[in-house]
């Protein structure tokens, strides 16, 4: 829209599906609306879990700041979505075993 939102910053604002196939694609899910905040921020800020964590699993930025300087996390802790707090501070991408996928590599 106008003030630069976008499908994925809906759908992490509003608690919409995310389908497995279509979450991302094509689309930069770091992007900013006018007021600096990502789909994260939107997720965090209203406790969607399960946005949050497809989110993450898409690898976007955890410490991406808005206009006034908040981060994910803080907007999640003013909130008291502590699942969510504890989520982002523990978040670890998961590493991939190239050998299993790719077992002739071994």
């Amino acid at each position: 829209d106008g003030k630069g939102s976008t499908a994925i910053r809906y759908a992490a604002k509003y608690a919409l599906g995310l389908s497995r196939q279509a979450s991302f694609q094509g689309a930069d899910a770091d992007t900013k609306n006018q007021h600096g905040y990502t789909a994260l921020h939107w997720a965090s800020l209203k406790g969607h879990i399960d946005c949050v964590e497809r989110l993450l699993g898409a690898k976007v930025k955890i410490k991406s700041l808005n206009n006034k300087g908040q981060t994910p996390e803080k907007l999640a802790k003013e909130n008291k979505h502590i699942n969510i707090v504890t989520l982002l501070r523990t978040w670890r991408p998961k590493k991939v075993d190239f050998y299993k996928i790719y077992p002739l590599l071994e």
